[in-house]
């Protein structure tokens, strides 16, 4: 066993740390030596192994040992010109990335966090694939320039955001600030922020879905009033196909309605964009053998994509009429019934400005159906009360001149 003498005086005394105030107020503990005993073993054991990554290895069992979120080794040297600074030559943080690098764009350094989020591997770091410049995507390279510009002007950088590119492809959001080190190096840390602006986007797509509903649902209003005004059952299939296609947004806009499902005398009204002029003098008369006799025959709505809608066992690709028929990209349908619960016909949509059709698409279009069915039994009685008031007046009419005729008599 060594002993040592009573002479012997520690290379490093607690005047040489520097111990803050927070530090310094922290209550004591006992001392655990076992894991004081194994960081020892694995240090001695890198420093035979691999030397020269004792220091990186020191600054991993101090975060360990310390239960610390960052740990770092710095050593004071002295350049050629007499001037003393100190060099980052380890550093370890779990949750913050960090990188060394060069103002031509080269990494010499970095820790295992932002290994970790980059996707590269120390090796690559060090045979130069993982330069900052070939992980910033195109569109986000004015950023970084401007970045470099405050850098070399400053010496550090205001903290900004970008996306990175991944060594798979893959991107990823981060936040940024670099700080100058001397005339060619510098140090940048780095934040993974991909979730925060994932759950960013998605409440902004929330929003706009909620906006977007909001405004569906006050076009249904302007929607009830133009209905209603109609005096007609054609008049009625118009206005709803115009509306329905201006509420859900899309290219074209169909309503049909048949009597005992006699579509040879169907009622149709259609809605074509500017996108789908050369069709709108297409007027072939449906024969109830397509996919929309689903609709009838379930009177229940249905809703699918362009692939859904082609390997569906009614489609028939337009059958004779393909040539002719202006060509769909996703489906919606909604029937129309009768007071009775019989199908009298259907409002079907195609080719959504953005997107495929959604389930508050369908509900809307549900609703125009069921605005649709009560404005038509209306225009219904409307024109058989035109037509009776017509006929009295011609039986009036009749009778007063039956009456003149018995007079000259």
């Amino acid at each position: 066993m060594m002993c040592l003498s009573q002479n012997f005086t520690p290379a490093v005394t607690e005047a040489d740390v520097l111990i803050t105030e927070a530090l310094a107020g922290r209550p004591a503990k006992q001392p655990d030596l076992a894991p004081e005993n194994r960081a020892l073993h694995i240090l001695s054991q890198e420093l035979i192994d691999n030397p020269q990554s004792t220091l990186k290895t020191l600054v991993e069992i101090a975060i360990d040992l310390c239960r610390a979120d960052t740990a770092g080794v710095s050593l004071l040297e002295t350049d050629p010109n007499g001037e003393s600074r100190f060099r980052w030559v380890a550093i370890a943080i779990e949750t913050v990335g960090v990188i060394f690098f060069k103002t031509n764009g080269s990494i010499t350094e970095t820790n295992d966090a932002f290994l970790k989020m980059s996707g590269y591997s120390r090796e690559d770091i060090e045979q130069g694939l993982g330069r900052w410049d070939k992980m910033t995507p195109p569109e986000w390279m004015p950023h970084s320039l401007r970045a470099i510009e405050e850098f070399k002007a400053t010496g550090s950088t205001t903290p900004y955001e970008k996306e990175y590119i991944r060594k798979d492809g893959s991107r990823w959001w981060a936040l940024f600030c670099a700080k100058r080190l001397n005339e060619e190096d510098g140090v940048e840390f780095i934040i993974d922020i991909t979730n925060r602006k994932q759950a960013q986007a998605e409440r902004e797509q929330l929003l706009t879905r909620e906006q977007h509903y909001a405004k569906q649902l006050q076009g249904l209003t302007t929607a009830a009033l133009a209905i209603n005004s109609a005096l007609s059952v054609q008049e009625v299939l118009q206005v709803i196909t115009e509306q329905a296609a201006s509420i859900i947004s899309t290219h074209q806009s169909v309503a049909s309605m048949t009597i005992d499902q006699n579509w040879a005398q169907a009622i149709n009204a259609v809605y074509l964009s500017d996108k789908y002029a050369q069709w709108r003098d297409y007027d072939q008369q449906p024969d109830g053998s397509g996919i929309y006799a689903c609709v009838c025959h379930l009177n229940d709505s249905m809703r699918m994509t362009q692939a859904e809608l082609e390997s569906h066992p009614r489609w028939r690709g337009f059958g004779n009429e393909v040539k002719n028929h202006p060509p769909m990209r996703g489906w919606l349908a909604a029937p129309l019934m009768g007071r009775d619960g019989h199908n009298i016909g259907l409002i079907q949509l195609s080719d959504k400005y953005e997107g495929d059709f959604t389930e508050a698409d369908e509900a809307i279009l549900v609703q125009l159906a069921q605005m649709a069915l009560i404005a038509v039994e209306n225009a219904r009685l409307y024109e058989a009360e035109q037509q009776a008031r017509l006929a009295a007046e011609a039986s009036r009419e009749e009778a007063e001149a039956a009456n003149r005729v018995k007079m000259d008599c």
